[in-house]
């Protein structure tokens, strides 16, 4: 397996113990990642904004990994939703990617279509599969109990994600956690937002909807949750502390991205190759009780 890695703005710059574990993580799996270095943002912040920007950055993107020959993972899930969006689009609107194609000109660049774009986590669940994670598992994470949060663009909406995940009722998640040996935690809320999309306006929303998401893992009896989408890791792992504060409450409840917490079922070393150090929420009390 063999992908064009797509960082993203947020993960480079914010979420570093992100692409350190997911990188050692594919390393480990067999899967090769390539860095295109003229990749730039996906124009997903200009949705609303500037369609044909927004359209033009996009198609740069994929029309550089389509001259290299490779299909893109991202580990932005706005970033995959966008990109992935885009693609379906220009590939069904001729009149849109002739204009487009007009932009990218300049670079010597086109758009023709032929190449997929997928976020990391569709990736481990669907081609690489937990059978295969199962197997490389060497220090079980059976103590553990841990709540999956599923970010809102990872599967929707589920027509441009080709339905890999039922986004009523996804498992993929829990199937990854179950393959490390820890028990998924289902949780009141489940589904709901974490709220970052609405920190660009006021910051009173998103920290009541990440406060009762905490509240209901906390209740559920979770030891810990993983996330796939450095946004979400933002409101769970930078504001946990200061919601906490806030509410009077004491939630612990460490933030593993997800390749954390497979590098953690791999043996790796926990602060040297998954940058567990780097995490907000300290995650002492819960190596002491892995042992």
């Amino acid at each position: 397996m063999k992908y064009a890695l797509f960082l993203g703005c947020t993960v480079a710059v914010r979420s570093l113990n992100y692409e350190v574990s997911a990188r050692n993580i594919a390393k480990k799996l067999g899967i090769e990642l390539v860095d295109l270095s003229e990749f730039a943002c996906c124009g997903y912040p200009l949705t609303q904004v500037d369609r044909i920007t927004n359209f033009a950055m996009a198609a740069r993107n994929l029309a550089l990994a389509e001259k290299a020959g490779l299909d893109i993972m991202t580990l932005c899930p706005s970033c995959s939703s966008n990109l992935t969006k885009i693609n379906i689009q220009l590939c069904n609107d001729l009149k849109t990617l002739s204009d487009v194609n007009k932009l990218l000109k300049d670079e010597r660049l086109e758009y023709k279509g032929t190449i997929k774009v997928r976020h990391f986590t569709e990736v481990l669940y669907i081609t690489v599969g937990p059978e295969k994670i199962k197997e490389l598992v060497s220090r079980s994470l059976a103590p553990f109990k841990i709540a999956p949060h599923y970010s809102c663009h990872y599967m929707k909406p589920s027509i441009i994600h080709e339905h890999f995940e039922d986004p009523a009722h996804p498992v993929g998640m829990e199937k990854l956690i179950e393959a490390t040996g820890a028990t998924p935690v289902n949780y009141e809320n489940k589904l709901q937002c974490c709220g970052a999309a609405l920190l660009a306006v006021e910051e009173e929303t998103p920290t009541a909807m990440t406060r009762e998401k905490l509240d209901h893992m906390k209740a559920a009896g979770a030891d810990a949750m993983i996330v796939d989408c450095p946004f979400c890791a933002v409101m769970y792992d930078e504001y946990q502390k200061s919601i906490g504060s806030e509410a009077a409450v004491e939630y612990n409840i460490p933030v593993l991205f997800i390749s954390q917490m497979l590098g953690l079922a791999f043996g790796m070393d926990p602060n040297k190759e998954l940058l567990i150090n780097k995490n907000n929420v300290k995650m002492k009390k819960l190596l002491k009780k892995w042992g």
